[in-house]
């Protein structure tokens, strides 16, 4: 018999194509395969046996290696094996990389569960990597397959022992064994794992688990630990399986990867165990295959007879041979001619930089999109890059979407152009197996522009191009829509690079049109714009010989000469008329020369001419832009109905761009049938997007006709389109003239109209119509309190301020102060007048201010003072600035009151002085801002420097005031005045003997009282002076009623020479300079400085530093180890705070230090300090030996001061915290655990807290118990936690660990009182009851302890994950029990923790048969679980779904919990959707989205947001059930939409997109424009924009005027300064 076949021969037989990499990993799987032979004649080499089950059914297998290793050839290889053998399943076999690992290790075999994909990835800044994450589930049947295997481990015998040999290790000692890399965490568990698997020896196992796939070799731990953070469930690794994943995926075939694991990522193993690791997989396979019955591999793998291939009874030809790559390459260079031939030639070319990138291709993004509007040049673009890669040797298919024929599907067309059952994937996909293929679509744009009513072509075409994507060696260039892309969610999902087509610059241009022999330089602005289009431009030169240099303004002008210069006859325009019909009704680009009558001769005439183009018997318009012209003037000028055309399409938008065109030609060409097409398209009751466009294109017009004036005004007067009316009138002059008389007034008059859709409207009327926009205003809206806010924002842009504006505005702005208090609007039209009317907007700033709130609240005090309101005006100061005297004298009457009003405070009954504070005045670390009061400052500096008179006027009307605030204030402007106003300022000074104690402390000292008479004394004649010094002499600061105590006196004296001490010394006497000095001799504290509130950090000042104590003597370590800590009183202020001395404490600190540095000195000092009893401090001490190397030295220490400080539970603790530190490999010595058991069973204070428990926990629904962030926590436990650690870490690290000696001594200290809160953080180490070195009897009944004497634990977090990872251990009948105290609680903790338990036990394998009737029946009670259990429930199976990847059962439990109605619990699966896999186009997804629609009103804005992003990913998938529950949701949520709520600017531009993508398919069409309609209506910014998209309507308009830059605050220079 022959060794090899044909592969028509075994096409479709055989059951397991098996894919291997490696040489050793080819050869393992060979040697089990008997009778082998070799296929031939396919597009691989395959070898290929047969092998018997245990139930007599023969499996026929292939075998193939890849040429390399990565996702590119193991991809090559699938797609392969799948075209020419057509498999039932696909094996991926061979070896893998293990992460550290309980359940396998070196040589075990494991089988992938789910597929994670890292393959994408990208650099970010900082050096790190983002990972876009691919793959998924593995098919149903493997799924079946990896859940009910473990159960045949009896059944698949000795696959483990059979031939396989397996090598030695020697166990580690440690985790500095040169074996072991990585991080220090990262080796610790690397040890035990490896301890765990080879303590003794074992043969291999096998087990499931998540997978990682990249295209790098990982060997380094950091990527590891970057794969877990990214997918923390993965834990193997390798670089085949993304590639064959997707190529199965596409085929829906399952795929199974057998990995025998050769290598532990952070252990050097020894060469032997990759050619082991080999064989065991292989031996796996083949067992599995061998010995499982074949119903087992599911409904995919039917059993059929074994094929035996008979010697031909005759000679029979052999199969014809296949296309070589010569005759392929041929093929496709064939088909290609069509775009590659529009190549410009370097002379009618501009070189456009986009070319070279497009020619740059990337490995991995090997979709590239070309964006750019018709007649950009996108066609020549791809021509020239098409045929440059052809010249650098690639093959390359090119395709133009135009001329796929309408009535034929892409794979007929293929099947036409090739000849052959081949198709163009197929085609690429070989080509592709040996070398690079670039693959090239044209015209997409130009076919979504003219597809609607049949749009399967584009969707065909967009399939092609994403399976061509998904081959390797295979990249994609696009044209495409700017629109598409944005909107189409099927291009992005390519992952593709965008390329605009910028047009050419000017320069560029004009270098074309001087070596035509035209005067670029005589062209106008408006014309060169245009002709920087490239089409535009090539119509323009066309035009040179037939209308010279005519200006032309529109393209469409440039058309319609071209046209008339070319179509001359009747019987042309008869045929071109015919010609677009047919291009209309087949809604192609190209249509056959047989179905148009017409004479060869006009054929002819029309393409020499440049207005037709004719291939293969087929014509077109010659560019996409002339058919468009074309369609325009055949509803002018044939008997084409417009209207019927626009109620054909009413379902769509698509064809809106060919009824504007159709529109702007009927009104400039015929005015009276576009007056009579639009009556008869407005009596077919249009559709609303029809409605808009009529809007859109009528008030656009800078002309209207009565005729559209009456349309528009009637519209006017509908709520659903007065909005867009108003949007497009906007700033266009003619539309204003025509409504304002008519329609304006009317809707201005209404407060139940909305009114901001006009305010666009008149502030860009502004500049052309200043007198009528002002006259609306004033007449209709000032008259409505309701409109004010909209008229200040419509005065703000008036620019002119007349005194009916001023007037105006300070009606609305007091009236709206009054009504709503401070207003930013207010604010911010002050801000603009003051840079051109500053002193009417100082005026009317100081007015504002003064203006009451009507509801003030009842108390006076200063907390409520309109002077220091708790938000300032920002710019206030700038604006009183502009004009300081203005604002000065409105404001101070107002200031005047309010100070006396609310900073009126109490005198006292001893000293006599103004009253009042202010916290802004005050020089505080912290100062209260005010901007009234900065202003006012500010004010009284400017005008008192620049205006003395006038300033001293203002004060002397209201210095008779008794608030010590409004002196304060106005006391500086005195100062600087003293010279021109001497008088004025004597006056002021002597004239009240409070005013010597004018300042923050109402005293002399450092007093702004004081500080005017420093500055008045040279101003004033000798008899003033003598009169300031008597009366200052005279002076006392107390009631004259009061009689002054010898303190007081004393206090006098010195408030007296504070004054006196302000005199310049120039100007004293020398009988007053005498007796200040003897004055100051005999007050020796006159000038301590004050106290005043200050805060800041507190440096304490060790006693000894850990230098000192290197060398101190005995008693010099003892006195300071005796010390005590200075109380406050004795603090020393320094800058940034304060300093204290401190005592024992903080020498224990220093000693902590040298325990770090000098161990040794250190653990003397302890010794000398136990000898001599100072035990107090010692556990802060003792902190620092934690860093020791030292371990001996450390354990001895500690052994022996034990028995001295052992009593203290704080140097127990700490103690504690140290011996854990130095657990080695072995745990502790034996004498050690003997101590810290002696520690563990003295008494602790079980109170000991570090937070205050007020008992009171915030329930939110929004978090969940198991699956939080593992983020920070504080260590609320009493001091016993660190020796229940030690102990724990101490005997479970040994090299033979003490479980059940652990278990028996946790189990005696909780029966002894014990801290719940210590307990509760203890949990976390808990988890180890279930290791194989503890009795599980005792870690049951230690569990069953715990939660008996702590029920609260099982709804905290630490506890219910305690039982979540318990609960595969765990008796049921005590999980039963605890989760029924649970869930009889009204509780919302213990309800939602039940809810998470159950539900996990529910999906658990081995706890699946008694959790899911519990969970089904407390989910189907009668009343319904309580809300807090269907959160729990929801934050579950969310988080299942992908962690134990079980789609079907998670979405049936997501699907019931939504449909209760709860908004908590529906608001809890978004976890959901953030999965790192989207979600599959399943049953499982359809269920969950018919649940969220029927209940849709608790669906939030964030959930909307993320089922909806998605959805997006899913489409064109589950189209009726997304069209559902988007409709729903935007019926529900219609009015929150439009005011902008719900989420709306995340939520819209999704539900925009499916909409849009609706439309391109039949069976959603309509529904889908329903819905887009819907959300225009609701004046979505993204449905307005994608219909501006749609209409491609370029506008242009002048850009609006800026406002004038506003006055800004700067910081006040002296705070900046301080």
């Amino acid at each position: 018999m022959s060794d090899t076949i044909n592969i028509e021969d075994v096409r479709g037989k055989v059951d397991f194509a098996v894919i291997t990499i490696r040489p050793d990993e080819y050869k393992a799987v060979l040697e089990r395969v008997p009778n082998l032979k070799i296929v031939t004649h396919g597009r691989w080499l395959y070898q290929y046996g047969t092998v018997e089950t245990v139930d007599r059914k023969p499996v026929n297998i292939a075998i193939a290696r890849t040429p390399g290793q990565g996702h590119g050839p193991a991809q090559q290889v699938a797609n392969n094996m799948l075209f020419d053998l057509t498999p039932k399943w696909v094996v991926l076999a061979g070896i893998a990389g293990a992460f550290p690992n309980d359940d396998f290790s070196l040589g075990d075999v494991v089988l992938a569960s789910r597929i994670v994909d890292f393959a994408v990835q990208a650099a970010i800044d900082g050096g790190t990597t983002e990972y876009a994450t691919g793959g998924g589930p593995v098919h149903r049947d493997v799924q079946n397959l990896l859940a009910m295997i473990p159960s045949q481990e009896s059944t698949l015998g000795d696959w483990n022992t059979a031939g396989l040999n397996k090598p030695s290790l020697t166990i580690p000692e440690s985790d500095a064994d040169d074996r072991i890399y990585g991080e220090d965490n990262h080796r610790a568990e690397i040890l035990k794992s490896i301890r765990r698997h080879f303590v003794t020896c074992r043969s291999p196992r096998f087990h499931d688990a998540c997978l990682a796939t990249s295209n790098t070799l990982v060997k380094d731990a950091t990527l590891v630990a970057q794969f877990k953070q990214v997918a923390r469930h993965v834990e193997v690794v390798e670089m085949e399986a993304g590639g064959v994943f997707l190529a199965c995926h596409d085929h829906q075939i399952p795929l199974l990867c057998v990995r025998g694991i050769s290598d532990v990522v952070g252990f050097k193993r020894g060469a032997d165990w990759t050619d082991f690791a080999c064989n065991t997989a292989a031996a796996f396979f083949v067992a599995a295959v061998e010995r499982l019955p074949l119903a087992v591999w599911g409904p995919t793998l039917e059993p059929r007879e074994s094929f035996e291939p008979k010697e031909p009874a005759t000679v029979t030809p052999p199969p014809p041979e296949p296309l070589g790559l010569t005759d392929l390459r041929a093929e496709m260079l064939r088909i290609s001619e069509w775009l590659l031939r529009y190549e410009l030639n370097d002379e009618e070319r501009i070189h456009l930089g986009v070319e070279d990138d497009l020619r740059r291709l990337d490995s991995d993004q090997n979709v590239s999109l070309l964006l750019g509007r018709p007649g950009s040049g996108k066609t020549c673009l791809l021509a020239r890059v098409g045929n440059k890669f052809i010249e650098s040797g690639y093959a390359v298919l090119a395709i133009k979407a135009d001329l796929f024929p309408h009535d034929k599907s892409l794979d007929e067309w293929a099947s036409d152009e090739l000849g052959s059952d081949w198709n163009f994937h197929d085609l690429v996909q070989t080509v592709s197996a040996r070398e690079p293929v670039v693959v090239l679509v044209d015209q997409l744009d130009a076919l979504a522009n003219t597809v609607d009513l049949t749009s399967s072509r584009l969707n065909e075409l967009l399939a092609f191009i994403a399976r061509c994507s998904r081959v390797p060696n295979v990249h994609v260039i696009s044209s495409c829509r700017n629109f598409d892309f944005s909107y189409d969610p099927r291009f992005r999902r390519m992952n593709p690079r965008t390329f605009s087509l910028d047009l050419p610059s000017w320069d560029e241009a004009s270098q074309l049109l001087r070596d035509s022999g035209i005067d670029a330089d005589q062209i106008q602005p408006k014309l060169k714009e245009l002709l920087r289009t490239p089409q535009h431009l090539s119509m323009f030169l066309r035009l040179k010989s037939v209308a010279g240099s005519r200006a032309f303004e529109t393209y469409t002008e440039m058309l319609g000469e071209f046209w008339n210069g070319v179509v001359t006859t009747k019987d042309e325009m008869e045929f071109i008329n015919q010609l677009t019909e047919k291009l209309i009704d087949t809604e192609s680009i190209w249509a056959p020369l047989a179905v148009v009558e017409g004479d060869e001769a006009i054929v002819t005439k029309l393409c020499s001419d440049g207005l037709l183009e004719r291939e293969n018997n087929q014509l077109r318009f010659a560019h996409q832009t002339i058919q468009e012209y074309a369609v325009a003037r055949l509803f002018a000028e044939a008997n084409a109905s417009l209207s019927k055309f626009v109620l054909k399409h009413k379902d769509t938008i698509f064809k809106r761009p060919t009824i504007w065109a159709v529109l702007t030609y009927l009104r400039d060409n015929a005015k009276g049938k576009y007056a009579s097409e639009v009556d008869a398209i407005l009596k077919d009751q249009p559709r609303p997007h029809v409605k808009f466009l009529l809007v859109d294109f009528i008030c656009r017009q800078p002309d209207p006709t009565e005729h559209e004036i009456a349309i528009i005004g009637k519209w006017l007067g509908a709520d659903e389109l007065r909005l867009r009316i108003l949007s497009a009138i906007n700033d266009n002059p003619a539309w204003f003239a025509a409504l304002k008389h008519s329609h304006f007034p009317s809707i201005m008059s209404n407060p139940e109209t909305e009114q901001w859709p006009l305010l666009s409207v008149l502030i860009n009327a502004w500049h052309f119509d200043w007198d009528g926009v002002f006259t609306l205003v004033k007449e209709h809206w000032t008259k409505h309190r309701e409109f004010d806010g909209m008229t200040l924002r419509i005065m703000e842009r008036c620019a002119k301020w007349t005194p009916e504006v001023l007037s105006l505005i300070e009606r609305v702005a007091t009236r709206v102060k009054h009504n709503h208090g401070r207003s930013y609007q207010v604010e911010s039209i002050v801000g603009v007048m003051s840079v051109e009317a500053p002193e009417d907007a100082a005026r009317l700033a100081a007015r504002v201010v003064s203006t009451g709130f009507k509801e003030m609240p009842d108390s006076k005090s200063r907390y409520d003072s309109p002077l220091e309101p708790r938000e300032g005006w920002y710019d206030l100061e700038e604006i009183a600035k502009a004009a300081p005297a203005v604002f000065l004298n409105e404001i101070t009457p107002w200031l005047v009151a309010t100070a006396q009003e609310y900073h009126n405070g109490y005198g006292g009954s001893a000293l006599a002085h103004y009253v009042g504070s202010c916290w802004s005045l005050d020089a505080r670390d912290h100062p209260r801002e005010s901007s009234i009061l900065t202003a006012v400052q500010t004010c009284v500096d400017l005008v008192s420097k620049a205006n003395p008179e006038e300033f001293t006027s203002l004060f002397r009307r209201h210095w008779q005031s008794e608030n010590a605030v409004v002196h304060r204030l106005f006391i500086d402007g005195l100062m600087n005045v003293v010279g021109p106003c001497t008088e004025d300022v004597f006056e002021y000074l002597m004239s009240d003997d409070r005013r010597f104690t004018v300042g923050q402390h109402g005293d002399t000292q450092e007093s702004q009282s004081a500080k005017l008479i420093n500055q008045l004394v040279p101003h004033l004649n000798e008899r003033q002076r003598a009169q300031l010094i008597e009366k200052i002499q005279g002076w006392s600061k107390y009631k004259s009623e009061v009689e002054p105590c010898e303190s007081q006196l004393e206090w006098d004296r010195e408030s007296r020479l504070h004054l006196l001490d302000a005199i310049p010394p120039e100007f004293r006497s020398e009988s007053l300079s005498e007796f200040i000095e003897s004055e100051k001799t005999a007050l020796p504290n006159w000038d301590r400085e004050l106290m005043r509130g200050h805060s800041g950090f507190v440096k304490t000042i060790p006693p000894m530093d850990q230098a000192e104590m290197e060398t101190a003597a005995e008693e010099q370590l003892l006195d300071a180890f005796s010390k005590q800590k200075s109380d406050r009183s004795r603090w020393s202020e320094v800058e940034g705070g304060f300093e204290e001395h401190g005592g024992g404490e903080a020498a224990a600190d220093e000693l902590s230090k040298l325990a770090e540095s000098n161990p040794s000195r250190a653990a003397d000092v302890i010794r000398l300090l136990v000898s001599r009893g100072l035990t107090t401090n010692i556990c802060r001490a003792l902190r620092g030996f934690s860093a020791s190397e030292d371990r001996a030295l450390v354990l001895a220490l500690i052994r022996e001061i034990s028995a001295a400080c052992d009593e203290s539970e704080e140097f127990r603790s700490a103690a504690s915290d140290v011996l854990r530190s130095h657990c080695d490999d072995d745990g502790l010595p034996e004498e050690i655990n003997a101590l810290l058991e002696s520690w563990l069973a003295k008494p602790w204070d079980t109170t000991r807290s570090v937070l205050v428990d007020d008992n009171k926990r915030e329930w939110k629904p929004e978090n969940s118990f198991l699956w939080a962030s593992g983020g920070s926590f504080v260590l609320d436990t009493d001091n016993s936690y660190y020796t229940l650690i030690a102990l724990t870490q101490s005997l479970l690290n040994k090299n033979s660990p003490q479980g059940d000696r652990w278990i028996t001594l946790l189990s005696a200290h909780l029966d002894e009182d014990v801290s719940y809160k210590t307990w509760r953080i203890f949990c976390r180490s808990l988890t180890y009851v279930r290791a194989s070195y503890c009795s599980p009897d005792l870690g049951k009944a230690l569990i069953a302890k715990l939660f008996a004497k702590f029920p609260r634990l099982a709804s905290e977090t630490f506890g219910c994950r305690l039982i979540a990872m318990l609960a595969r251990f765990l008796d049921p009948e005590f999980l039963t029990v605890n989760f029924e105290g649970l869930t009889k609680s009204n509780d919302e903790f213990d309800q939602q923790a039940a809810g998470e338990l159950i539900t996990l036990c529910a999906l658990l394998d081995e706890t699946s048969e008694w959790g899911g009737p519990l969970l089904d029946s407390h989910l189907s009670q009668v009343a319904g679980p309580l809300p807090a259990f269907l959160v729990g429930v929801a934050h579950a199976a969310a988080n299942l779904w992908g962690d134990l990847n079980k789609p079907k059962d998670c979405a049936r439990i997501v699907a019931q919990v939504v449909g209760f109605g709860n908004s908590d619990a529906t608001d809890a699966i978004r976890r959901l959707f953030w999965n790192e896999v989207a979600l599959p186009a399943d049953e499982q997804t359809s269920i969950i989205l018919q649940k969220l629609t029927e209940n849709i009103e608790t669906v939030s804005g964030g959930l909307a947001e993320d089922v909806l992003g998605q959805l997006t990913d899913i489409l064109p998938h589950l189209r009726p059930e997304i069209l559902a529950f988007a409709q729903r949701l935007v019926e529900t949520r219609f009015d929150e939409l439009r005011r902008r709520e719900f989420n709306a600017y995340e939520v819209g531009p999704y539900l925009v997109e499916i909409a849009m993508t609706l439309q391109r398919f039949d069976d959603t069409r309509s529904a889908g424009l329903d819905l887009f309609e819907t959300l225009l209506s609701a004046g979505l910014d993204e449905a307005n924009k994608a219909l501006k998209d749609v209409d491609a309507v370029d506008e242009v308009s002048e850009k609006n005027s800026r406002l004038p830059r506003r006055r800004r605050r700067q910081r006040r220079r002296e705070n900046s300064e301080e």
